[in-house]
């Protein structure tokens, strides 16, 4: 766990990612996590919601990929039990476009999350993916209201995590969110010997408790969940 009130424990018994990301991620930090598409940023989203709420932390995700069905059953897969999590509300899944078979972005998708106070209180919030909710009617205005409200929860001590596929998001709001984001994690994937293998590329990362590893692979085991690999790039 981690040693010290201005951060949430992420530890787990099954992986080692808590020590490889310092023992602990930061209170009042904003998250960016990019990626292509199967890249893994749900999963790591999913393995970091399950140790925030088993740590005793509330979490609301807003999904624009799953339906509540779909995420228990992933979760379920991976050994993540919500189930009662959910139950009594310390996790909150909001899916927003349950049961579309592929996702419309909303011309007034923003301003409905910012004046969706209840969606706000939880220790942790997440959204995931950005890249599906972008209008093409908004300004780079819009843009700097959205980030200033992030901003504006992070300062009441709350953790905001974002993913984005950085080829479907403008590339003037990708470079903003990410000069302005406390931690980025770039996912990749990339061969190594006659396999591929998936990385988190910590490109930034403030305020942790120890030093971060630059570069962490993973893999996804169904039953097993998260495993973090030993070997690294050759």
């Amino acid at each position: 766990m981690a040693t010290d009130g201005n951060y949430f424990g992420i530890q787990i018994e099954s992986d080692e990612l808590h020590g490889r990301l310092g023992k602990g991620i930061p209170k009042s930090s904003f998250m960016l996590i990019t990626g292509d598409d199967s890249a893994g940023k749900s999963i790591l989203t999913q393995r970091l919601i399950y140790s925030f709420i088993t740590e005793g932390n509330s979490v609301t995700l807003l999904s624009t990929e799953l339906t509540t069905g779909e995420f228990i059953n992933q979760m379920e897969s991976l050994k993540y039990s919500v189930v009662e999590s959910m139950l009594n509300e310390k996790l909150l899944f909001i899916p927003m476009f349950p049961r579309l078979g592929h996702t419309i972005p909303r011309s007034d998708f923003l301003e409905r999350v910012m004046g969706s106070e209840e969606l706000f209180n939880s220790d942790v919030i997440i959204l995931d993916t950005l890249s599906n909710i972008i209008s093409e009617r908004y300004t780079p205005e819009d843009y700097f209201k959205f980030i200033s409200f992030l901003k504006k929860l992070t300062a009441k001590g709350k953790l905001v995590i974002l993913t984005a596929d950085q080829k479907f998001v403008d590339q003037k709001l990708l470079t903003v969110l990410q000069s302005t984001c406390d931690i980025h994690f770039e996912l990749i994937i990339t061969q190594v010997g006659a396999g591929l293998k998936r990385f988190i590329k910590v490109k930034r990362f403030k305020g942790g408790l120890k030093q971060v590893g630059e570069l962490i692979g993973f893999r996804v085991e169904p039953g097993v969940g998260f495993v973090i690999e030993i070997s690294g790039v050759a």
